[in-house]
């Protein structure tokens, strides 16, 4: 072979490849993973993520408030990547440009185009929870990503009628449960669909119960801490609902759920959801209908946060364009296509400033973008306030008390700052009684010498005979975050031993 005739070929190889089907949602897949990859590192931790730190340095099947793969992963970061915060948040920017590829393919087995794919794709690309959920170690990017790869292969069942794919939709349904409960949404829509709409011949199919055998075997570990530990988090659950979820409003629900996926990609979804459930061409895959009205009438019953339905859009999404497609004649679509792709960019403009912290924090402080993206405020201010602990534990106490003080702090996330961040600053571990802080106890702590932060005055005086208050928990930013403008005291004499008052501490929520 000539040199010419290698150069030929190198060239219609990389075109092939570079043009190929794949490559054009490989290229949306590649910007959420590199926009992630070069934005991750940029802001501090989360106060969820001090924590997973925290509950992965206890391996267990089970947390109160939480599966085991989180902190998995969270441990696992650790070890590949040291404490690099751009480690900690690299496989949640994995999951979502997989939830961004996956879409696309979603889209192709539903007959969708080239342009169909990549509309899809690119829907995914700017809703403002994904960017939000990939950006930060938290369940949200890998439900997303079961949920949307369980979607992908059920397609697939439903087209090929390869039954064999039963039980690898039973692995990412076990795998996906010890990650989030909200799973069992899926699941439940997923058989009353099959149910009421069919194809119900499934039910009698071998493969079908090996796939739920599978599914069972895997979060087995988990049922079982949960047997272990009394139901931890039924009582957790029954708490939140009790204090968080209530004070939500149902149209506030709703109206939520068009400003997460970004309400330019309103037509999508909308479309996508009447494609499953009313178009001819679309009564294969009813069943992914289903799945979406019954998860959104069971949280709207719960009335429940907004984002737990975020899971699902992307099966929603990769019908969408394919709908709007067929909805629409030849002639007002090729007018209509240039103000969809017009849409798109609209959109990323509008959520990427907004969840994406890809730019200096006093430019974010300025426009008050904190109050709009919570996330924000919450990864702002822990150095300052683990200074401010230390600072106490050196100025407030002798030399004697520092030696055997204890850090007691209201909630998980005020612990696990102290936990990763308080070596640097000389403290010891902190203990709490929030959450599954509670079972790993006081350990040797008497409570002789206490610095209690994020706890009223009053409260603490039911427990110790001399309780001062040292300041107010402050920022630099002046953010208003959970912890801001929050006390935290010394506390002396407690009026029993720290362990027997233990269980008087407690609280899930």
């Amino acid at each position: 072979m000539t040199l010419g005739a290698l150069i030929k070929n190198t060239r219609e190889i990389l075109r092939h490849t570079l043009l190929s089907d794949n490559a054009w949602l490989i290229y949306p897949a590649l910007f959420v993973l590199i926009g992630h990859l070069c934005a991750n590192g940029l802001y501090d931790y989360q106060r969820d993520e001090f924590y997973y730190i925290t509950c992965g340095q206890h391996p267990a099947w089970g947390y109160v408030d939480h599966p085991p793969l989180v902190p998995m992963i969270a441990r696992l970061s650790q070890q590949l990547f040291g404490g690099s915060l751009w480690g900690l948040r690299f496989f949640p920017a994995v999951a979502g440009a997989w939830v961004v590829f996956l879409t696309g393919l979603i889209a192709r087995e539903l007959g969708g185009n080239r342009f169909a794919q990549g509309m899809a794709a690119c829907a995914v690309v700017i809703a403002p929870l994904y960017i939000a959920s990939d950006g930060l170690l938290m369940p949200c990017a890998f439900d997303q990503l079961a949920w949307t790869l369980c979607t992908y292969l059920i397609v697939r069942l439903l087209k090929t009628h390869n039954l064999k794919l039963w039980p690898w939709i039973g692995f990412v349904v076990g795998i996906s449960l010890l990650n989030k409960y909200s799973m069992l949404f899926y699941v439940g829509g997923l058989l009353i669909g099959l149910v009421f709409a069919g194809p119900r011949h499934h039910f009698r199919v071998g493969w079908f119960w090996l796939g739920v055998l599978i599914a069972s075997l895997i979060a087995l570990p988990n049922l079982v801490w949960q047997v272990q530990h009394h139901w931890a988090t039924l009582e957790f659950l029954h708490s939140l609902n009790r204090d968080v979820m209530s004070d939500i409003s149902r149209p506030q629900f709703l109206l939520w759920q068009i400003i997460l996926i970004n309400p330019c990609t309103l037509p999508f979804w909308i479309a996508g959801l009447g494609y499953y459930l009313f178009r001819p061409e679309g009564r294969p895959y009813c069943v992914l209908g289903w799945i979406f009205v019954v998860t959104l009438a069971f949280l709207l019953v719960m009335k429940a946060k907004p984002y737990y339905l975020g899971s699902i859009y992307p099966t929603l999404l990769a019908a969408g364009p394919l709908a709007l497609r067929r909805g629409v004649e030849p002639s007002r679509w090729s007018r209509l296509k240039p103000a969809l792709v017009g849409m798109l960019f609209v959109g990323i403009a509008l959520a990427a400033p907004v969840t994406l912290p890809a730019v200096p924090k006093e430019t974010y402080l300025r426009y008050g973008v904190e109050r709009i993206n919570r996330d924000l405020a919450e990864v702002l201010g822990w150095h300052e306030l683990v200074g401010q602990v230390a600072a106490a534990v050196k100025q407030r106490l002798t030399p004697e008390e520092q030696t055997h003080v204890t850090i007691l702090t209201a909630n998980y996330g005020e612990a696990g700052a102290i936990d990763v961040l308080g070596g640097a600053y000389g403290l010891p571990k902190a203990i709490s009684a929030h959450n599954n802080y509670y079972l790993w106890g006081p350990g040797d702590a008497t409570g002789e010498v206490c610095i209690a932060v994020g706890y009223s005055g009053q409260y603490l005086r039911r427990f110790f005979y001399d309780v001062k208050l040292v300041g107010m928990i402050s920022n630099s930013h002046g953010i208003a975050n959970i912890e801001y403008n929050r006390p935290f005291y010394i506390c002396r004499r407690p009026k029993r031993p720290l362990a027997a008052m233990w269980p008087q501490l407690r609280h899930y929520d």
